[in-house]
């Protein structure tokens, strides 16, 4: 089972993430390039990306990095850089965020796709046919939701008001790092979300700052038709 991975960041941090990647195991770090996941591929260093020069392909819409155990989509949009990885372990992930958790992240977290569908995935039946939207993943508005691995700015936290004991109570760890990140664990492994499903969400629901996606899922029901359920899941970004 594959696990997700996704972090967001300044794009002016990007030398400093390739340069944090190039201090780890080589199945993380021998890359080779492509524009798109499925384009051909070519031999590519950290370095070089890091310099934003030589590079194989053209960086400026986003590309693939490929490597033995996790494939890095980067992209872009305004002022940040998001790397959405596909990391073939449990073990892989969690190397991988523990290296991104020292660096200036804007937010993060890492789990199988199906606990992020649980929580950010509304679908109705219409009759056009299935309706289906992500919705809560601006971190900008609230906590997105929390999952089995978090990577969370202290200021974060503050600015949508959920305390660290809270986060706490629900984790089997928590770790600070380097006095601003939260490295946050919820089960000791990413297919034990589905055991503490119940418990998870009830903790949603009755935490202020952290979306919980009942309301976006009534709108959408309410629906009666693609406009009005297109713009009723719009409202939840």
């Amino acid at each position: 089972m594959s696990i997700i991975l996704d972090a967001t960041f300044s794009v002016a941090d990007l030398e400093a993430i390739y340069l944090r990647l190039a201090k780890l195991p080589s199945n993380f770090s021998d890359l080779e390039m492509s524009n798109g996941e499925d384009d051909p591929r070519n031999p590519v260093t950290l370095d070089a990306l890091a310099r934003g020069k030589n590079l194989p392909v053209d960086p400026t819409g986003g590309y693939f990095l490929h490597a033995k155990d996790v494939t890095y989509g980067i992209s872009f949009f305004e002022d940040e850089v998001t790397i959405f990885a596909i990391c073939s372990s449990d073990e892989t992930a969690s190397e991988l965020m523990k290296a991104l958790a020292e660096l200036p992240v804007k937010y993060g977290f890492a789990c199988q796709s199906e606990e992020r569908e649980h929580q950010n995935r509304v679908v109705a039946k219409k009759p056009y046919g299935s309706h289906e939207a992500w919705v809560g993943r601006d971190y900008n508005r609230y906590l997105p939701g929390v999952y089995w691995l978090n990577l969370v700015p202290k200021s974060l936290l503050e600015r949508h008001g959920v305390p660290e004991s809270a986060i706490k109570s629900i984790a089997v760890s928590c770790a600070e790092i380097g006095g601003r990140n939260y490295l946050i664990r919820l089960f000791p492994t990413s297919s034990d979300w589905e055991k503490h499903v119940a418990e998870i969400d009830e903790w949603r629901k009755k935490s202020p700052g952290v979306f919980y996606k009942q309301e976006a899922e009534i709108a959408l029901k309410e629906a009666a038709n693609f406009l009005e359920a297109s713009d009723a899941t719009s409202k939840w970004k």
